[in-house]
């Protein structure tokens, strides 16, 4: 008798296996993490520790500068808004310790006083700058001031603008800035602003002393709340 063999057809022959494209696909991914893995060993990677206003974001920053990518306008507009945003606010807490140390009657005097050694004060008196900061930065009772592209000072156009990306509440500070730059100049210049910025410098010391003790004894948290009260009503 005949051995009978059936034979396969072209079809089955050509298929390949389904293994093959996934093996393929499998050493692709594999090198891709190999590629990813070899590229985060060369990284340097640091951590920054430190209590509030050490100055981490500082050093982050100082590094890009330094060492990062090339800042774009958008960047420094956004960091423009943030700056003049930072001052606003500042001012505002300045103007607001001056007034609970009570020291108006002094920023009195020294409006009375011709003798200014350490500014030029033609534009308006210390006090009045502090009164105009105070209405429009501290208790709101006028409207805010409208503040045009060209309202700069010499006559020429705001470079910085505004920056969506520094929020809202930045880009209206930053247009108080506008407003308000020569009262906040002139206030800033003056005795009296500088007796409250000692004496805000001497309470912020402090705090820090307040809050390295407090680290010390964290386990102990009862004496830990108290001392973390007694550091907001500084604060304030």
């Amino acid at each position: 008798m005949g051995c009978c063999c059936g034979a396969s057809s072209p079809d089955e022959v050509a298929t390949p296996s389904p293994s093959v494209g996934a093996s393929a696909e499998s050493r692709t991914i594999d090198n891709q993490l190999k590629r990813m893995r070899h590229e985060e060993e060369g990284k340097i990677k640091m951590l920054l520790l430190g209590a509030g206003e050490s100055g981490k974001s500082t050093i982050l920053k100082q590094m890009r500068l330094l060492y990062g990518t090339e800042l774009s306008d958008d960047d420094l507009r956004m960091y423009g808004v943030v700056v003049r945003s930072n001052i606003v606010v500042a001012t505002r807490k300045l103007c607001g310790h001056l007034r609970n140390l009570g020291l108006e009657e002094e920023l009195d005097r020294e409006s009375r006083n011709e003798d200014l050694e350490d500014g030029d004060h033609r534009a308006m008196t210390c006090r009045q700058a502090y009164d105009e900061l105070m209405a429009y930065l501290v208790e709101f009772t006028v409207p805010p001031k409208e503040m045009g592209a060209s309202n700069v000072e010499g006559g020429g156009t705001d470079w910085v603008g505004q920056s969506p990306r520094a929020g809202m509440s930045a880009n209206n500070d930053a247009k108080h800035f506008l407003a308000h730059h020569e009262s906040i100049r002139i206030l800033c210049q003056s005795k009296t602003m500088k007796q409250v910025w000692a004496k805000r410098a001497a309470v912020k010391v402090f705090r820090h002393c307040m809050i390295d003790i407090i680290i010390h004894i964290v386990d102990r948290e009862c004496i830990c709340t108290i001392g973390i009260g007694f550091i907001n009503s500084l604060s304030h």
